[in-house]
């Protein structure tokens, strides 16, 4: 058989003088034909423009805070060397370029703690309003709902966690209700309903992932949250009953 002769660009890269002695790739795009560019200092712009409300509005805050302060006896001056750090917390979270969302939200949480304990030390009513440091804190994990893992046994446990939560945050209300005697229980125990709570959220995610049969470890997670909910309620009857 007659051997063909190559051409000499089989295996050769297309090469174009736009761009050097680099291969051509689909990606890359030409500016000349009319294609706006992207400036990338856009982002970062943006992010400024945030923290520079977020720092506005946090100045405010402590302002506002002190002059309320100022105003009662004895003035808890203090008080702003847990306010302050608080508010640069959630103006980083706010202000942060190029942060993962999770960091912003982790930030947010935190910082949103440390506020609520700098204003009720500030107004003096730590011991009326102590049961926001059930509420708040819990509504950090609660929005963990926010997260769908694709593995099966680690959604069940991101859920577990968010609804045990959502009922420590309810415990929270509760208290403030009791206290502003808003509702009055008695002689009941009623934070055994809580414990019930409880115990149905992580029994029924068990069961949700032992029908489901998905996951890391499926079996195992599944029979552990069916215990804790199972023994979890147990107590709670017996509390209940005493």
């Amino acid at each position: 058989m007659m051997a063909t002769r190559g051409t000499g660009f089989e295996d050769a890269p297309f090469e174009d003088a736009r761009f050097g002695d680099a291969p051509f790739e689909d990606a890359q795009v030409d500016r000349s034909a009319g294609a706006p560019a992207t400036d990338p200092r856009l982002p970062a712009r943006g992010a400024m423009t945030r923290l520079t409300a977020a720092t506005v509005l946090s100045l405010g805050i402590i302002v506002a805070a002190n002059s309320v302060a100022t105003a009662e006896a004895p003035y808890r001056w203090w008080a702003n060397f847990i306010l302050v750090p608080a508010l640069v917390f959630l103006t980083v979270s706010v202000g942060l370029p190029r942060a993962a969302r999770e960091t912003r939200f982790t930030l947010a949480w935190i910082g949103a703690i440390v506020l609520t304990v700098a204003l009720l030390l500030m107004a003096g009513r730590m011991g009326e309003l102590w049961p926001l440091m059930i509420v708040v804190p819990c509504l950090g994990p609660a929005g963990l709902f926010a997260l769908r893992p694709t593995d099966g046994s680690l959604r069940a446990f991101v859920d577990t966690v968010a609804g045990l939560a959502v009922v420590g945050a309810a415990l929270g209300v509760a208290f403030l209700l009791i206290r502003a005697d808003v509702v009055d229980p008695g002689d009941l125990r009623w934070w055994g309903f809580f414990m019930l709570a409880g115990a149905v959220v992580a029994g029924v995610n068990g069961l949700i992932l032992l029908t489901a049969r998905r996951g890391t470890y499926w079996f195992s997670m599944a029979v552990l949250l069916i215990a804790l909910g199972g023994y979890t309620t147990l107590a709670a009857i017996a509390e209940l009953g005493r």
